[in-house]
């Protein structure tokens, strides 16, 4: 029979084993997001903060991506919240697929997403924002419903020297919204005869006021 001694470090050991286990397990949680499960908006953070400090140190590139997704609230006011949830897992899930290992995927919050690319310069990562923005358009949405359509405007920007990282962060989020602007009128353009399109055009050149 094993002393009672031995059993009892023993004992410990699992009890320390087990606190270790669901320590490790409370910190995942407080560093990703629950319904995707990216890095959430904290890990993001620290992230950012840990790989700038390098980038700077070492003269690397850094760069930020803002994603939103495309008239998410017409998704979730024409499908339903729990249709929605599902989009923002499939756009998660393609994030997961088209970025590379040394990429940081994250979820904001609401439809909002981001990508913090290390030792990446901004060429390379507007290739890989190009490659998701096609992926989702073309991800199989239907088991949701047969006519949904979802897209999502990526604004890729590299840091600049001494640059704050909210202001990385601000712009980033001004060329994603700069982007979803010009595919937006564009595809209104699409709709609308060209002879319209330049009479308006004509209006606004030489500053007549317009009433639509």
């Amino acid at each position: 029979t094993a002393p009672s001694s031995w059993i009892d470090r023993e004992g410990r050991e699992h009890r320390i084993e087990a606190l270790a286990v669901e320590s490790s397990k409370f910190e995942r949680w407080a560093l990703e997001d629950a319904l995707t499960g990216l890095a959430n908006l904290r890990r993001f953070e620290q992230c950012l903060d840990e790989w700038s400090a390098v980038a700077a140190d070492k003269g690397q590139p850094l760069c930020v991506a803002i994603i939103d997704a495309d008239s998410f609230r017409h998704i979730n006011n024409t499908f339903g919240h729990p249709i929605g949830d599902k989009v923002l897992r499939g756009i998660a899930a393609e994030m997961k697929t088209q970025v590379r290992e040394t990429d940081l995927p994250a979820r904001l919050g609401g439809d909002e997403f981001a990508i913090l690319f290390r030792d990446t310069e901004e060429q390379v990562a507007e290739q890989v924002a190009r490659r998701l923005e096609q992926a989702v358009r073309e991800h199989d949405w239907t088991g949701l419903s047969q006519s949904l359509r979802v897209s999502i405007s990526i604004g890729v920007v590299e840091a600049q020297p001494g640059e704050a990282k909210k202001e990385l962060v601000k712009r980033s989020d001004a060329v994603m919204y700069a982007r979803k602007q010009e595919r937006h009128l564009a595809e209104v353009a699409s709709t609308v005869p060209r002879a319209v399109v330049q009479r308006v055009t004509g209006w606004l050149r030489r500053a007549q006021r317009v009433v639509l």
